[in-house]
């Protein structure tokens, strides 16, 4: 494994957002605060999708899915999820 550019910005990336989830969760009580949690969640699902993929760890669930898909798909669910919550918070 050798570390390039694109995996160290990648880790730094995954760090942020885990540190914005934990920032949403113990200091915003309102409406608003699942919302971020949901964005946050996220973007660690679609850069983590990115790792697996880059790190040469990606493994076929089915014969034609594979892990990087399924967290790729499951970043950009939980961010749809996010910007429901929050429009219902705004209304």
């Amino acid at each position: 494994m050798s570390l390039t550019t694109t995996t160290v910005a990648s880790l730094v990336a995954i760090l942020v957002c885990v540190l914005a989830t934990y920032n949403a969760y113990r200091l915003r009580g309102g409406k608003m605060a699942l919302g971020q949690i949901l964005m946050a969640l996220g973007m660690i699902a679609l850069l983590f999708s990115l790792l697996v993929d880059r790190l040469g760890a990606d493994f076929q669930l089915v014969e034609t899915l594979k892990a990087s898909d399924l967290f790729y798909v499951a970043g950009f669910l939980l961010m749809l999820l996010s910007s429901l919550r929050m429009m219902a918070a705004l209304k």
